[in-house]
Protein backbone atom coordinates (compact mmCIF):
# COMPACT_ATOMS: atom_id res chain seq x y z
CA UNK A 1 0.00 0.00 0.00
CA UNK A 2 1.18 3.63 -1.28
CA UNK A 3 2.02 5.88 2.14
CA UNK A 4 1.34 8.59 0.24
CA UNK A 5 0.90 10.65 3.40
CA UNK A 6 4.40 10.27 4.80
CA UNK A 7 7.17 13.06 4.54
CA UNK A 8 10.55 12.73 5.32
CA UNK A 9 11.43 16.21 5.61
CA UNK A 10 12.88 16.57 8.93
CA UNK A 11 15.67 13.72 7.93
CA UNK A 12 15.84 13.73 4.71
CA UNK A 13 18.85 16.65 4.74
CA UNK A 14 20.71 15.47 7.29
CA UNK A 15 20.62 11.95 5.74
CA UNK A 16 20.73 12.29 1.87
CA UNK A 17 24.18 13.33 1.65
CA UNK A 18 24.57 12.06 -2.15
CA UNK A 19 21.03 12.20 -2.67
CA UNK A 20 20.86 15.19 -3.67
CA UNK A 21 -15.18 20.86 -12.98
CA UNK A 22 -17.00 24.58 -13.88
CA UNK A 23 -15.01 27.24 -12.90
CA UNK A 24 -14.34 31.26 -13.31
CA UNK A 25 -13.68 33.13 -16.61
CA UNK A 26 -10.76 35.37 -14.51
CA UNK A 27 -7.18 34.08 -14.98
CA UNK A 28 -5.42 34.55 -11.86
CA UNK A 29 -4.15 37.64 -10.81
CA UNK A 30 -0.22 38.22 -11.14
CA UNK A 31 -0.48 41.13 -8.17
CA UNK A 32 -1.82 38.37 -5.24
CA UNK A 33 0.69 39.43 -2.88
CA UNK A 34 -0.80 37.69 0.21
CA UNK A 35 0.44 34.28 -0.59
CA UNK A 36 4.64 34.90 -0.05
CA UNK A 37 4.26 36.63 2.86
CA UNK A 38 1.70 33.98 4.44
CA UNK A 39 4.31 31.41 3.74
CA UNK A 40 7.41 32.93 5.29
CA UNK A 41 5.73 33.16 8.49
CA UNK A 42 4.45 29.86 8.43
CA UNK A 43 8.03 28.11 7.62
CA UNK A 44 10.20 30.82 10.17
CA UNK A 45 9.51 28.12 13.32
CA UNK A 46 10.57 25.12 11.08
CA UNK A 47 13.59 27.01 9.67
CA UNK A 48 14.66 27.41 13.26
CA UNK A 49 14.22 24.18 14.52
CA UNK A 50 15.87 22.96 10.89
CA UNK A 51 19.35 25.16 11.40
CA UNK A 52 19.44 24.60 14.98
CA UNK A 53 19.37 20.58 14.18
CA UNK A 54 21.79 21.48 11.61
CA UNK A 55 24.33 23.75 13.56
CA UNK A 56 23.90 20.33 16.17
CA UNK A 57 24.52 18.43 13.60
CA UNK A 58 28.15 19.88 12.42
CA UNK A 59 29.34 20.11 16.25
CA UNK A 60 28.58 16.46 16.65
CA UNK A 61 30.45 15.54 13.16
CA UNK A 62 33.50 17.87 14.51
CA UNK A 63 33.82 15.55 17.54
CA UNK A 64 34.06 12.65 15.45
CA UNK A 65 36.84 14.24 13.44
CA UNK A 66 34.57 15.25 10.49
CA UNK A 67 33.52 18.30 8.13
CA UNK A 68 29.88 19.41 7.75
CA UNK A 69 28.49 22.35 6.16
CA UNK A 70 24.78 22.75 8.30
CA UNK A 71 21.99 23.45 5.25
CA UNK A 72 19.76 25.70 4.81
CA UNK A 73 15.85 25.53 4.82
CA UNK A 74 16.17 26.95 1.21
CA UNK A 75 18.35 24.40 -0.15
CA UNK A 76 16.26 21.48 1.71
CA UNK A 77 12.30 22.53 1.20
CA UNK A 78 9.99 23.81 -1.38
CA UNK A 79 7.73 26.65 0.10
CA UNK A 80 5.24 24.82 -2.05
CA UNK A 81 5.03 22.35 1.03
CA UNK A 82 2.96 24.67 3.33
CA UNK A 83 -0.38 24.62 0.52
CA UNK A 84 0.07 21.43 -1.38
CA UNK A 85 0.51 17.94 -0.63
CA UNK A 86 0.29 16.01 2.75
CA UNK A 87 2.20 18.64 4.50
CA UNK A 88 -0.38 21.58 3.60
CA UNK A 89 -2.57 19.85 6.19
CA UNK A 90 -0.84 21.40 9.35
CA UNK A 91 -1.49 24.71 7.86
CA UNK A 92 -4.49 26.36 9.00
CA UNK A 93 -7.05 27.06 5.78
CA UNK A 94 -7.08 30.94 6.13
CA UNK A 95 -2.89 30.42 5.36
CA UNK A 96 -3.22 27.65 2.62
CA UNK A 97 -6.33 29.58 0.61
CA UNK A 98 -4.44 32.40 -0.57
CA UNK A 99 -1.38 31.05 -1.83
CA UNK A 100 -4.22 28.27 -3.60
CA UNK A 101 -5.98 31.20 -5.06
CA UNK A 102 -3.37 31.97 -6.45
CA UNK A 103 -1.16 28.83 -7.28
CA UNK A 104 -3.60 25.87 -7.36
CA UNK A 105 -1.37 23.01 -6.20
CA UNK A 106 1.46 24.48 -8.16
CA UNK A 107 1.11 22.23 -11.29
CA UNK A 108 0.22 24.50 -14.17
CA UNK A 109 1.20 27.91 -12.45
CA UNK A 110 4.93 26.79 -13.17
CA UNK A 111 4.29 28.55 -16.60
CA UNK A 112 2.05 30.93 -15.58
CA UNK A 113 4.45 32.50 -13.03
CA UNK A 114 8.13 31.48 -14.13
CA UNK A 115 10.90 32.19 -11.70
CA UNK A 116 8.17 33.17 -8.77
CA UNK A 117 10.46 32.34 -5.89
CA UNK A 118 7.09 30.82 -4.12
CA UNK A 119 6.63 27.65 -6.12
CA UNK A 120 10.36 27.88 -7.58
CA UNK A 121 11.49 24.01 -6.38
CA UNK A 122 14.98 23.68 -4.69
CA UNK A 123 17.89 23.42 -7.07
CA UNK A 124 18.53 19.02 -6.94
CA UNK A 125 22.38 19.92 -7.84
CA UNK A 126 24.02 18.01 -5.71
CA UNK A 127 26.82 20.40 -6.37
CA UNK A 128 24.94 22.76 -3.96
CA UNK A 129 25.62 20.60 -1.16
CA UNK A 130 29.18 21.58 0.04
CA UNK A 131 29.09 18.36 2.43
CA UNK A 132 29.71 16.13 -1.08
CA UNK A 133 32.40 18.21 -1.85
CA UNK A 134 34.23 17.38 1.40
CA UNK A 135 32.96 13.78 1.41
CA UNK A 136 34.20 13.17 -2.61
CA UNK A 137 37.93 14.02 -0.59
CA UNK A 138 37.78 11.65 1.68
CA UNK A 139 39.74 8.32 1.11
CA UNK A 140 37.04 4.98 0.97
CA UNK A 141 37.88 4.17 4.55
CA UNK A 142 37.21 8.01 5.34
CA UNK A 143 33.79 8.30 3.72
CA UNK A 144 32.96 4.57 5.36
CA UNK A 145 33.72 6.81 8.97
CA UNK A 146 31.95 9.41 7.82
CA UNK A 147 28.43 7.49 6.50
CA UNK A 148 29.27 5.71 10.54
CA UNK A 149 29.32 8.83 12.32
CA UNK A 150 26.49 11.12 10.25
CA UNK A 151 24.41 7.69 10.73
CA UNK A 152 23.77 5.82 7.87
CA UNK A 153 25.03 2.94 5.94
CA UNK A 154 27.06 3.44 2.87
CA UNK A 155 26.36 0.27 1.26
CA UNK A 156 22.67 -0.20 1.38
CA UNK A 157 22.06 3.49 2.36
CA UNK A 158 19.71 2.39 5.05
CA UNK A 159 19.73 4.71 8.33
CA UNK A 160 22.03 4.11 11.30
CA UNK A 161 22.05 5.87 15.08
CA UNK A 162 24.60 8.44 14.60
CA UNK A 163 25.01 12.50 14.12
CA UNK A 164 21.97 13.22 12.15
CA UNK A 165 19.85 10.99 14.19
CA UNK A 166 20.92 12.71 17.36
CA UNK A 167 20.82 15.88 16.32
CA UNK A 168 17.37 15.69 14.72
CA UNK A 169 15.98 13.33 17.32
CA UNK A 170 16.67 15.92 19.93
CA UNK A 171 15.38 18.99 18.22
CA UNK A 172 12.09 17.28 16.29
CA UNK A 173 11.78 14.47 18.09
CA UNK A 174 12.45 10.60 17.69
CA UNK A 175 9.65 10.35 15.06
CA UNK A 176 11.01 13.06 12.94
CA UNK A 177 14.87 11.65 13.53
CA UNK A 178 14.37 8.67 11.63
CA UNK A 179 12.84 6.39 14.46
CA UNK A 180 11.15 4.11 11.17
CA UNK A 181 9.66 1.52 13.75
CA UNK A 182 7.35 4.48 15.38
CA UNK A 183 6.99 6.32 12.58
CA UNK A 184 5.46 2.90 11.21
CA UNK A 185 3.52 2.38 14.38
CA UNK A 186 1.95 5.91 13.99
CA UNK A 187 0.71 5.67 10.44
CA UNK A 188 -0.68 2.07 11.36
CA UNK A 189 -2.79 3.58 14.31
CA UNK A 190 -3.33 6.84 11.91
CA UNK A 191 -4.90 4.56 8.84
CA UNK A 192 -6.88 2.38 11.17
CA UNK A 193 -8.24 5.20 13.80
CA UNK A 194 -12.07 5.42 12.91
CA UNK A 195 -12.47 8.63 13.34
CA UNK A 196 -9.83 9.15 10.44
CA UNK A 197 -11.25 6.43 8.31
CA UNK A 198 -14.63 8.63 8.35
CA UNK A 199 -13.51 11.39 8.04
CA UNK A 200 -11.30 10.37 5.21
CA UNK A 201 -14.78 8.90 3.46
CA UNK A 202 -16.74 12.01 3.85
CA UNK A 203 -13.67 13.82 2.31
CA UNK A 204 -13.82 11.99 -0.70
CA UNK A 205 -18.07 12.29 -0.51
CA UNK A 206 -17.48 16.03 -0.61
CA UNK A 207 -15.21 15.89 -3.52
CA UNK A 208 -17.41 13.59 -5.58
CA UNK A 209 -20.28 15.47 -4.81
CA UNK A 210 -18.55 18.43 -6.82
CA UNK A 211 -17.64 16.56 -9.80
CA UNK A 212 -14.30 14.70 -8.99
CA UNK A 213 -13.77 11.14 -10.02
CA UNK A 214 -12.41 10.35 -6.69
CA UNK A 215 -11.01 6.21 -6.82
CA UNK A 216 -9.97 6.24 -3.12
CA UNK A 217 -10.92 7.97 0.18
CA UNK A 218 -7.93 5.99 1.81
CA UNK A 219 -6.25 7.98 4.73
CA UNK A 220 -3.20 8.44 2.80
CA UNK A 221 -4.54 8.54 -0.28
CA UNK A 222 -7.67 11.09 -0.48
CA UNK A 223 -5.34 14.29 0.04
CA UNK A 224 -3.72 13.93 -3.07
CA UNK A 225 -6.75 13.20 -5.02
CA UNK A 226 -7.74 16.42 -6.02
CA UNK A 227 -4.35 17.15 -7.23
CA UNK A 228 -4.25 13.83 -9.22
CA UNK A 229 -7.22 14.85 -11.26
CA UNK A 230 -5.13 17.90 -12.40
CA UNK A 231 -1.89 15.96 -13.30
CA UNK A 232 -3.97 13.79 -15.09
CA UNK A 233 -5.05 17.05 -17.80
CA UNK A 234 -1.11 17.13 -17.71
CA UNK A 235 0.53 17.49 -21.89
CA UNK A 236 2.80 14.65 -22.33
CA UNK A 237 5.43 17.34 -22.84
CA UNK A 238 4.92 19.07 -18.97
CA UNK A 239 4.61 22.28 -18.24
CA UNK A 240 7.37 23.62 -20.77
CA UNK A 241 5.24 22.36 -23.79
CA UNK A 242 2.16 24.69 -22.82
CA UNK A 243 1.71 28.15 -24.31
CA UNK A 244 1.11 30.67 -21.54
CA UNK A 245 -2.89 30.69 -22.57
CA UNK A 246 -3.07 27.11 -22.69
CA UNK A 247 -1.44 26.97 -19.11
CA UNK A 248 -3.68 30.25 -17.74
CA UNK A 249 -6.59 28.03 -18.83
CA UNK A 250 -5.52 25.24 -17.00
CA UNK A 251 -4.38 27.25 -13.85
CA UNK A 252 -8.26 28.51 -13.89
CA UNK A 253 -9.55 24.89 -13.44
CA UNK A 254 -6.85 24.07 -10.78
CA UNK A 255 -7.36 26.88 -8.38
CA UNK A 256 -11.00 25.90 -8.50
CA UNK A 257 -9.61 22.33 -7.88
CA UNK A 258 -7.27 23.35 -5.11
CA UNK A 259 -9.96 25.52 -3.14
CA UNK A 260 -12.37 22.87 -3.59
CA UNK A 261 -9.82 20.27 -1.67
CA UNK A 262 -9.95 23.04 0.70
CA UNK A 263 -13.15 23.16 1.57
CA UNK A 264 -13.65 19.29 1.39
CA UNK A 265 -10.63 18.18 3.58
CA UNK A 266 -12.22 20.00 6.85
CA UNK A 267 -12.18 17.06 9.61
CA UNK A 268 -9.81 14.49 8.05
CA UNK A 269 -7.21 17.71 7.71
CA UNK A 270 -8.44 18.66 11.48
CA UNK A 271 -7.43 15.21 13.05
CA UNK A 272 -4.39 15.13 11.28
CA UNK A 273 -3.13 18.68 12.53
CA UNK A 274 -4.46 18.10 16.34
CA UNK A 275 -4.01 14.39 16.85
CA UNK A 276 -0.93 13.02 13.42
CA UNK A 277 1.03 15.83 13.01
CA UNK A 278 3.56 12.92 13.20
CA UNK A 279 2.34 11.05 10.48
CA UNK A 280 3.19 13.92 8.40
CA UNK A 281 6.87 14.61 9.96
CA UNK A 282 7.72 11.23 10.12
CA UNK A 283 10.66 9.57 8.18
CA UNK A 284 8.57 5.85 7.77
CA UNK A 285 6.87 5.38 4.20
Amino acid sequence: MRRVLMSAAVAAAGLSLLAGCGGTDETPAAGTAKGPEKTQNVADEETAKRQKAENLLADCMKKKGFQYVPRTLEVNRSRTDDFTGASSLLQPADTVRPLREKYGFAIFAEAVYPGDPVITRPDPNPDANPNNKIYGELSAAQQKAYDEALGTDGKSGKKIPGCADEAYGATFGNSGSGDAAAASREWDKFRSDPKVVAAAQKYGDCLRGRGYRITSSEPGLIEQAAAETVLARMPAGGVASMSVEKAKAELVKEVKAALDDLDCRGDYAEIVRTKYPKVVQGGAG
